[in-house]
């Protein structure tokens, strides 16, 4: 009974040992005078931030890497061999055997990725382990051999698939953090492990690169002042503004995680721009030629930013289509959708872009929307109006007319009102209202003719 009193008292001690122990080591801050480095940008200690490189949401608790309870509870990897292996382990030490001959011995130079799923890889870790404990001044790491071994970006494409699977998990992510750790002692910028992962080769493929995750994790270790801004000042280098557009809407990442990087990358590249449309335009070349336009997908990313630029600055509202045929000119404009109208893989978007382009011509014109109504041949009758497909390019005229002409600012109800007048469309909706088929939208519309006329005084409001 005493001794297991005793037990528990040394345990609890440990426990308040570990609890004493800080999450992170101090910030040390580099000579003013010193080059800026990326050990010197005051990040965490780059052990606990690389443990939560990969996932957040997987790691609930952390001890402290030097915890003596870690060490206690956590057996070492020779405890876990067979006891030949053990031997062999301590001979191999004893014998000052080389680590290039240990690791071919134990046939680890078949292909990194047969090596990560061989049990004696453990065997290779135990031997590094005992060798650094009886040689603390010459301590080397599991990852050296590796490296020389294999190519970086294929070993560390390797880590990251094996990561995922449980058997290897453990071990690919002590060589991982090793390999980023390697790279953060030899103070190896962004760019240059961008290119030794060879993510500068990656193009369209670069978010399907499993060492595209490597990479990140790295930039978020070591940039923790604005890294997300860092890494697009990479890719930008490389790729440029236009062509990482381009790899952002055809990236399809199978993995989540590289989804969320995708997504978290794009949505930092344009938080970045702040600038206007038109020099967005540019930015993302697509003052190249009135011909590609219609092809290029950097038109979608384009269109993505007017959304938030419109929002952001309401009194200076614009449209793609404004911003084309203020670069190209209306006519260049027409004549390439007539053009790519008769050709099979672009008649159908242009068959999209005509309607947009007559609005945005029309609107130039400082044609109003009772002119644009009776172009669109909406005054053929009242009794059309709830079928016709085009009172939804009216709608999108008024809503355009509107935001450039604040002054003169009407509605589509507004229009016809004033064509048939209030109690014509107020009879024919009352009339739809009965009718299965337009039940839903004439409810629609009374709602907007009850707007209309409580804001020109023609109802009384009731309770």
């Amino acid at each position: 009974m005493c001794l297991w009193c005793y037990c528990i008292a040394v345990l609890l001690a440990l426990l308040s040992t570990v609890s004493a122990v800080p999450e992170s080591t101090p910030i040390e801050i580099s000579s003013p005078k010193s080059p800026l480095s990326v050990t010197s940008l005051g990040r965490d200690d780059p052990h606990a931030r690389l443990l939560r490189a990969v996932d957040d949401e997987e790691r609930a608790i952390t001890f402290p890497g030097n915890s003596r309870l870690v060490k206690w509870l956590s057996p070492s990897t020779e405890a876990k061999l067979p006891r030949a292996d053990k031997l062999n382990v301590k001979k191999w030490v004893k014998n000052h055997d080389e680590m290039d001959d240990v690791f071919a011995r134990l046939e680890l130079n078949a292909g990194v990725e047969k090596v990560l799923s061989n049990p004696k890889l453990n065997t290779y870790a135990a031997y590094i382990d005992r060798f650094n404990k009886q040689n603390p001044s010459n301590k080397v790491k599991m990852i050296d051999m590796f490296t020389k071994t294999y190519q970086v970006d294929k070993l560390a494409a390797a880590l990251e698939r094996a990561g995922n699977v449980p058997s290897t998990s453990k071990i690919s992510y002590r060589l991982r953090r090793e390999l980023i750790d390697s790279w953060e002692s030899a103070a190896e910028s962004s760019d240059d492990v961008f290119k030794m992962l060879k993510l500068d080769e990656a193009g369209i493929k670069l978010f399907v690169s499993p060492q595209l995750n490597t990479w990140y994790s790295y930039v978020r270790m070591t940039y923790t002042i604005k890294p997300k801004e860092e890494m697009i000042r990479v890719l930008t280098d490389k790729y440029g503004y236009d062509g990482l557009s381009k790899i952002f809407l055809a990236s399809t990442p199978r993995v989540s995680r590289m989804r969320d990087i995708a997504l978290e990358l794009e949505t930092a590249m344009g938080k970045m721009w702040g600038k206007t449309p038109e020099h967005i335009f540019k930015l993302l070349k697509l003052d190249a030629g009135v011909d590609t336009l219609l092809t290029n997908p950097n038109v979608k990313t384009l269109s993505g930013y007017i959304e938030r630029y419109n929002l952001k600055n309401p009194d200076q509202h614009t449209t793609w289509m404004e911003l084309f045929t203020k670069f190209y000119g209306t006519k260049a404009m027409w004549n390439m959708i007539e053009k790519a109208k008769n050709v099979q893989q672009t008649k159908a978007i242009a068959a999209k872009w005509q309607p947009q382009l007559s609005r945005q011509i029309l609107l130039e014109k400082g044609m109003t929307p009772a002119d644009f109504f009776k172009r669109m041949d909406l005054d053929g009758g009242v009794e059309k109006l709830l079928t016709s497909p085009n009172v939804q390019s009216l709608r999108d005229y008024v809503d355009l007319f509107n935001l450039k002409n604040p002054e003169q600012k009407t509605t589509v109800m507004g229009v016809f009102t004033k064509f048939y007048g209030v109690k014509a469309v107020s009879d024919m909706l009352e009339a739809a209202k009965k009718v299965s088929s337009t039940d839903d939208i004439a409810n629609a519309w009374i709602k907007e003719l009850r707007s209309v006329r409580l804001r020109a005084g023609n109802i009384k409001i009731t309770q």
